[in-house]
């Protein structure tokens, strides 16, 4: 993916940002199940958490999901965290103290998508990073 295109609903993929979700969940056998992608007879591969926030197809080799069920959490762990960590962990924080979970999706900018608002992930932001 080298250009901004439309993916749907309003987000676009784009290189060099990536979109957070985060949220409580009862376990973590509940969060994988939510971010679990099913693979139909037709190819549509899908999660409840894509068809919750209306995204369509996702690139799984994109994304990454956290259980953090102990405490407070640092998403510098993950790929490419130093470049955007400090901002999105000061949102996380702020915004959802009691957060289990986070779902990244790379090169992808969600913060156009107007969703009515899913129970189990909020949209946190959508962040720069850096390779």
């Amino acid at each position: 993916m080298t250009d901004a295109g439309s993916l749907s609903d309003g987000a676009l993929r784009n290189p060099g940002v990536v979109s957070i979700w985060a949220g409580h969940l009862p376990d973590e056998d509940a969060f994988d199940d939510y971010v679990s992608f099913r693979y139909p007879d037709d190819d549509d591969s899908w999660s409840p958490f894509t068809r919750d926030h209306g995204l369509g197809w996702v690139d799984e080799d994109q994304a990454e999901a956290a259980w953090f069920a102990d405490g407070p959490y640092s998403l510098v762990d993950h790929s490419y965290g130093d470049s955007f960590a400090p901002a999105a962990d000061e949102d996380l924080t702020r915004r959802f103290p009691d957060a289990n979970s986070a779902y990244l999706v790379y090169d992808l900018d969600a913060s156009a998508v107007l969703v009515s608002g899913s129970p189990l992930l909020a949209f946190l932001g959508a962040y720069p990073y850096r390779k």
